[in-house]
């Protein structure tokens, strides 16, 4: 397994710091998720989770079919 790009420094919680490395998958398949943060407002993000587990799954499958049909987008 390949590090892509080192790990670096987020910093989180005030003075805390966590590292996040990037690593290629070997295999070709899509790259490892990686942590994001995202404003969304409170009743949007409420319907979000009232589907259930799997709420942020099916955010990035919205996002990658709408990527999909706006090619301009990207």
């Amino acid at each position: 397994m390949s590090m892509r790009a080192a790990a670096r420094p987020v910093p989180v919680l005030g003075e805390r710091l966590y590292f996040v490395a990037f690593v290629d998958r070997p295999d070709g398949r899509r790259p490892l998720k990686v942590p994001a943060i995202i404003r969304f407002d409170a009743d949007v993000l409420a319907a979000l989770k009232a589907g259930g587990p799997g709420w942020q799954t099916r955010v990035n499958d919205a996002l990658r079919e709408w990527l999909k049909s706006h090619p301009e987008g990207r």
